[in-house]
């Protein structure tokens, strides 16, 4: 009989719970006073946020608690009531996004026409230091932003640099006469020359006090902008070689940068290559055929030293880029198959808390590799340079040893 009591209790109260239903509650959101979605939500429970509405000419604001637009409403607030929430459209303004390039998020921003963007906290990205906001994703437009108004939607992009407490330099060191890619021997080339002229001719070099601003501005020329380095032909030309009709690199007098590295071994290898350089580019272009010295490197100081320039700033790649027209197998293959040069990318700059894996080998025409090595004299082998050894405050720069053997 207990049992049975029992058993009808239970069965009355599952009765009684069924009837007795939750309370709904309606909550619309309105846009513009028309009804945008009608959600309905049980009482104590929340209403979700609404994929935000698009309009053209427009920018969605936010969801308001009233039709003012003073209070935005928040959607943590529980639901016990019918409610009417109200989204906001601006006219004349504008989404203003912020792209790190990896950093840390920053909030968009909506504008009025011809509005100033409020500048954002800096962001910040590990390994980097923050160096401004660009219009443009290559970089190079910065967003002013006392000055700079708002005219459309715009993305600004973050630049980064490098922290240099963050970073080791790599130097490869190769040897003498050797080099790890071209870029190395740009900057070992013209920083001999920069020493030749300051220590061993009367040439001028206030207005460039440091190898730096000699080795920038030997960089500059550009075939559509090569007044600077028609510039730096008209200055030092005349300390680069002294003319000779059809002369030879062994005739140069040492008052001279080529006779000065042919009197102490350097770059003679480089020098000739880039004289046979000088003879195809100015043949295959059509110079011999106006003049009969056209193509003669040591009858034109001036053009000798400027086509030398050239010669560092282009590869063929570059080539087909800025002289699509210019279609010489010859002088292509003389700009990417320099004696003693490298071919291939490195890196010289590595992230101190991340191991470095040296390059497998660098292929030199007439060489062998065999390896890299912390010393000069080829005793401890090394492939892989570990975080743990590279995070230390006095790394910033380790120079690796690359033991190359002569095929001869």
């Amino acid at each position: 009989m207990k049992k049975l009591l029992t058993s009808i209790l239970l069965f009355l109260c599952i009765i009684l719970s069924a009837c007795i239903s939750k309370t709904i509650y309606m909550v619309s959101f309105l846009l513009e006073k028309d009804t945008y979605l009608e959600v309905k939500v049980e009482a104590g429970d929340y209403v979700s946020r609404p994929k935000d509405p698009v309009k053209v000419n427009a920018i969605f604001d936010n969801w308001y608690a009233d039709d003012k637009f003073q209070e935005k409403f928040d959607f943590d607030t529980v639901v016990e009531k019918n409610m009417v929430i109200y989204g906001n459209f601006l006219y004349d303004h504008y989404l203003i996004s912020f792209d790190t390039n990896g950093g840390s998020e920053i909030d968009s921003q909506i504008i009025s026409q011809r509005g100033f963007i409020e500048e954002p906290v800096e962001p910040t990205k590990e390994g980097y230091v923050f160096s401004g906001w660009f219009k443009d994703e290559s970089l190079t437009i910065e967003w002013d932003f006392d000055n700079n108004y708002v005219v459309n939607t715009l993305t600004l992009y973050a630049k980064w640099e490098n922290d240099p407490a963050m970073y080791v330099n790599i130097v490869y060191d190769l040897g003498e006469g050797l080099w790890i890619n071209k870029d190395a021997l740009f900057v070992d080339f013209y920083s001999y020359f920069y020493n030749f002229l300051v220590y061993n001719t009367n040439c001028n070099m206030k207005d460039i006090d440091n190898v730096n601003d000699f080795l920038l501005l030997a960089k500059t020329w550009d075939v559509n902008g090569r007044s600077n380095m028609y510039h730096f032909g008209d200055r030092f030309a005349n300390y680069f070689i002294t003319v000779e009709e059809n002369g030879v690199i062994e005739n140069q007098p040492t008052d001279t940068f080529v006779g000065y590295c042919y009197q102490n071994n350097r770059f003679v290898n480089v020098l000739k290559h880039i004289i046979v350089f000088f003879a195809y580019w100015r043949t295959d272009e059509g110079y011999s055929q106006s003049d009969i010295h056209g193509n003669d490197f040591f009858y034109s100081p001036w053009a000798s030293l400027v086509d030398t320039a050239k010669f560092f700033y282009f590869t063929s790649d570059t080539l087909n880029d800025k002289y699509a027209w210019f279609n010489s197998a010859r002088v292509k293959d003389a700009l990417d198959n320099i004696p003693g040069v490298g071919i291939g990318e490195v890196n010289f700059q590595t992230f101190k808390k991340e191991n470095f894996t040296l390059p497998i080998n660098i292929p030199i025409s007439g060489y062998s590799f065999e390896g890299w090595y912390f010393d000069a004299n080829f005793k401890t082998k090394v492939s892989v340079l570990t975080s743990v050894f590279l995070d230390c405050d006095e790394c910033s720069s380790i120079t690796v040893y690359g033991k190359y053997v002569s095929n001869e």
